[in-house]
């Protein structure tokens, strides 16, 4: 390598280097937000597909109504708690991931996603 090339490249790594902390520096909050509102738009598709692809069974309903009030308050909740709440929520995504697993949702099954929702909606 040429001494003419090393140092362009020592050059331009620094740049990038300094760009990156800059960035960092003064704009982490722009950062954290946007990275907040996009962890929450995954787990939420990833719950309202789970629920779509369930057959209509006897908990079904009551469970795509409680879901669907939970997402819609865990966004107001973001602002005040901000990381807790992406945890609580890719915990539920997780959970329910898993019971659907089978397509059936029992009683048991039902009873425990509800005391997950109202254990993290407090």
């Amino acid at each position: 390598m040429k001494k003419g090339c090393f140092i362009s490249v020592i050059i331009v790594l620094t740049l990038l280097v300094a760009t990156t902390f800059y960035i960092f520096k003064f704009y982490d909050e722009e950062i954290k937000e946007f990275g907040k509102s996009k962890m929450i738009e995954l787990a939420e598709s990833k719950i309202k597909n789970d629920l779509e692809n369930l057959p209509n069974q006897q908990f079904v309903d009551t469970l795509k109504i409680s879901l669907n009030s939970f997402l819609e308050n865990i966004e107001d909740d973001l602002m005040e708690d901000g990381l807790i709440n992406i945890n609580k929520i890719e915990e539920i995504a997780d959970n329910f991931e898993v019971i659907t697993m089978d397509d059936k949702i029992d009683s048991a099954e039902y009873k425990f996603i509800i005391k997950l929702l109202n254990t993290n909606d407090k």
